[in-house]
């Protein structure tokens, strides 16, 4: 009886398995660090068998629950339709620091690069005091008109490095994991694989970390905009170009009072653009 059972149990763990069709990924949660937080691993079973890589995250090709521009020109499809028609709060620069105040957005229409003879496809944001705006923020309540106590911005630390601060009383440490190749060592370039960036501080009396910026490699390591408290929690938000590709820029906005339990921040907008 035995020598028939197991051939038979086999049988129906093979038939009762889910099958995988050739193109379609699955996602899931998977530890990339054994001390640290998650990216997003992807399996994909093609043609040619099995593929595994780590998205990136942030995921551009999100929709996020609040609209961030900046001024400048753009292709038509980095501008959110209707820009002009909505309420958008800005963050100004003058000799004092930054400030936010309510901004008024127009939009024009220009000769992009592809466009045949009078087509006009690319378009312009426009704002008043333009080369002050820092960025323009809508679909946000709450934001008031006043002054934000903001701190210089910095370029993201390499694999292995550190970077800490003070805001109001609190420190903040920026670090980062990675593996890192010298291709030009007189330019002190390197090629950047496995990147992760993390935030921590004690909030309370609780020590918290969190990912802010994930990729299986980089070619050109961006820079912390703006560090500064635009919610009004004390807290400093983020503004940081989180682009891991030199002709891409991808400003990201990470807000502190409207993070979950037991998180710093929560990512509420992006804005990528593509270069020519």
């Amino acid at each position: 009886m035995k020598f028939y059972i197991i051939p038979v149990i086999i049988v129906c763990l093979i038939a009762c398995r889910p099958k995988e069709k050739a193109g379609v990924s699955t996602e899931k949660q998977v530890v990339v660090h054994k001390r640290y937080t998650t990216l997003i691993k992807t399996t994909y079973k093609g043609k040619y068998g099995r593929d595994t890589i780590y998205k990136w995250y942030p995921n551009d090709s999100l929709v996020y629950p609040v609209n961030i521009t900046t001024a400048g020109s753009f292709h038509s499809n980095e501008v959110i339709k209707k820009a002009s028609s909505l309420k958008w709060t800005g963050i100004f620069k003058n000799d004092t620091g930054y400030y936010l105040a309510p901004a008024t957005v127009k939009t024009q229409h220009f000769e992009d690069i592809g466009d045949e003879a009078g087509q006009k496809t690319g378009i312009d944001i426009i704002v008043d005091n333009a080369e002050s705006c820092a960025l323009l923020i809508s679909g946000m309540n709450g934001l008031s008109m006043r002054k934000i106590d903001a701190m210089p911005g910095k370029m993201a630390p390499m694999p292995g490095e550190k970077q800490g601060f003070t805001y109001k009383g609190t420190q903040y440490l920026l670090y980062a994991f990675g593996n890192k190749q010298p291709w030009d060592i007189k330019a002190k370039e390197y090629t950047i694989t496995n990147y992760r960036l993390y935030i921590s501080a004690t909030i309370n009396g609780r020590k918290i970390e969190q990912l802010l910026l994930g990729a299986p490699n980089i070619s050109y390591l961006r820079e912390i905009i703006l560090v500064g408290d635009i919610d009004g929690d004390n807290i400093p938000d983020l503004v940081m170009d989180t682009a891991t590709d030199e002709n891409v820029t991808s400003i990201t906005l990470y807000l502190s009072k409207p993070a979950a339990k037991g998180k710093l921040y929560k990512l509420v907008g992006q804005h990528t653009t593509v270069g020519c």
